[in-house]
This record gives structure tokens, C-alpha cells and sequence, in this order.
């Protein structure tokens, strides 16, 4: 797996970015590990890094908790975008979340071409959730380790990487552990899951259970492991 970004904001700023767009803030009062996460609260407010070469394929993860939803129905709230350099954004593939009809469900969105598919998985308000977005073939976007939703297409080129954007209500959510990769990343959610099947099993971790995948991901989430199962941190 090739790590082309990543920002944990703990260097108490927003200075791995290539740019900011309005004025998201780095703050200490929540966070979904160490001390600091990128707040956004106004619309088009965000930030873009520069990849700095052409993926044909590319995975966008963060964790995101949301302190209100959208409440104006065919409002959208943008969160992970994957696009190219162009004016405005470079019209990129988005994961969203949508007031559909009054429910607040996520969203996957090809602003290049001008598509966009909704789930039927409600979002909520003060937790935290792992979301995911995929830039290939089959776009499609992640949340919890589950893939909600798929797309038919994609923007053209994938050069850019962004938070945040369009957020007309202004909600206010919060941004973490910002990962991009040319593999899907592998979940917390998926790997506690295969662990308590192993542990349901009387079977025991094998080394490749984990590897090649991001250790601070998959360390997040040790103390999930039953106690009785043998889990040996030099396997990761």
C-alpha cells in the first residue's frame, strides 16, 4: 500500500495542505484520536492537497462527527472530494451527505459529469464515523467498514485531493485522520469484526490478518480484542 497524504492535525495547523479555502480551524475541544481535528463551519470552506501526479485509482479516508445536520431538503453538505486541478474545486468526486425529503442520508456525487447517488443510510449526530471514498472503476464511498453506495462515473482525472466545500446550511462538522492510499485502507470497524469472528471461532490471529495495512489504524482499535485471544503486536 502507498500512503500519497496523510494529516492526523497535530501539528495544530493546517500546514500539510497545499491550500485552505475560507478559514477551517484546527481545534482541541474533539477529537477522534490524539489532541487535534479540522473544524468546518461555513460553506465552501476547506482545504486541497496537490497529489502531484495522476491516479488512476485512489482511496480518501477520514473520520467525521457532526455537531448538527442539514435541515432544507435537497441541501447537500460536501466532506471527501477526489478531483483535479481546475478552477473551483476541479469539479471532483464527492462524498456528501444529503437532506433527502427530510432524512439525512449520505451521498456520493460526480460534480464533473453531474451524477449523484444516494444511500439509504441516515447519518446522526455526535459520533464519530469512518468514511470513505473511492476514486476508480467503480467509484463508490465507505462508512463504518461498509460500502453504502456506488457510482457509474467519476471525473476524468484524479490529480487533487480535498475537505470540506459546499455547506450552505453551514453545519458544523469536524474532520480526523485524513489518509489517502491506492488501496482501500483497511477499516477498524472491519478488522474488530474479523477479530470477534476468530474469537466466536476458537480460531487465532494470523499474521496476515493486518499486514500491509496502515498500523495506526489497526492500532486504534487493539483494545477491542478479547482478552483471552492471543494478539501479538509484532505481528503488526
Amino acid at each position: 500500500m502507498t500512503i500519497y497524504f496523510s494529516d492526523d492535525f497535530e501539528t495544530g495547523d493546517m500546514s500539510k495542505w497545499t491550500a485552505t479555502e475560507g478559514t477551517p480551524d484546527v481545534v482541541s475541544t474533539i477529537s477522534y484520536q490524539g489532541s487535534y481535528c479540522c473544524r468546518i463551519d461555513a460553506d465552501n470552506e476547506g482545504a486541497r492537497y496537490n497529489l502531484g501526479q495522476t491516479l488512476s485509482i485512489c482511496f480518501l479516508k477520514a473520520n467525521v462527527y457532526f455537531d448538527n445536520l442539514l435541515t432544507v431538503n435537497a441541501y447537500r453538505t460536501y466532506i471527501l472530494r477526489i478531483g483535479q486541478d481546475a478552477t473551483y474545486w476541479g469539479y471532483p468526486l464527492i462524498g456528501m451527505i444529503y437532506n433527502n425529503n427530510g432524512t439525512v442520508v449520505w451521498g456520493l456525487r460526480d460534480d464533473y459529469y453531474n451524477n449523484q447517488w444516494l444511500s439509504t443510510v441516515q447519518v446522526q449526530t455526535h459520533k464519530w464515523y469512518e468514511v470513505q471514498l473511492e476514486y476508480s472503476g467503480t467509484p463508490a464511498l465507505y462508512v463504518n467498514g461498509t460500502q453504502v453506495i456506488t457510482g457509474t462515473s467519476k471525473p476524468p482525472k484524479c490529480t487533487r485531493i480535498g475537505i470540506g466545500g459546499s455547506n450552505a446550511e453551514r453545519i458544523t462538522f469536524y474532520i480526523d485522520n485524513v489518509i489517502v492510499s491506492n488501496t482501500l485502507i483497511a477499516s477498524v470497524y472491519s478488522v474488530t469484526r474479523m477479530l470477534t469472528l476468530l474469537h466466536s471461532s476458537n480460531q487465532y490471529i494470523c499474521r496476515n490478518l493486518v499486514s500491509g495495512y496502515d498500523v495506526g489504524v489497526v492500532f486504534l482499535r487493539i483494545e477491542s480484542v478479547p482478552s483471552n485471544i492471543p494478539f501479538d503486536l509484532e505481528m503488526i
